[in-house]
């Protein structure tokens, strides 16, 4: 390394710090979000369960229930279970596409102006 290298690593290093009269804002806390989720409780909720019931519950619940219970072999028994994660992730891509491709829809990404924006 030479020597000018580490002077200007010095430099940064020193401009990171903050000077001692410095006094940080008064913030009691992040932004507030232009959403209220009380109004989308019951939404929120039915959307939890589906990915719960899908993702955690029906693959512990099929997997035994289909290897001892209908003697099947551990292949086909895991395929099922696995298929039915499948499920949650299907439903979900259909649930943003639907958001996407509504006409009053508002999604987009954070700084573009036009929901087309790429």
């Amino acid at each position: 390394m030479r020597s000018s290298d580490l002077a200007s690593n010095e430099s940064e290093e020193h401009n990171m710090i903050a000077p001692e009269d410095y006094q940080a804002a008064d913030i009691e806390g992040p932004p507030p979000l232009p959403l209220d989720l009380h109004e989308h409780k019951i939404k929120i909720a039915l959307n939890w369960g589906f990915i719960l019931l899908t993702s955690c519950i029906a693959p512990l619940v099929l997997y035994p229930t289909l290897h001892w219970a209908a003697n099947l072999e551990d292949k086909i028994a895991l395929s099922v279970a696995s298929a039915v994660l499948g499920v949650s992730t299907l439903f979900s891509l259909g649930m943003r596409t639907w958001e996407l491709l509504k006409q009053t829809s508002n999604c987009r990404p954070a700084t573009s102006e036009s929901r087309w924006h790429v």
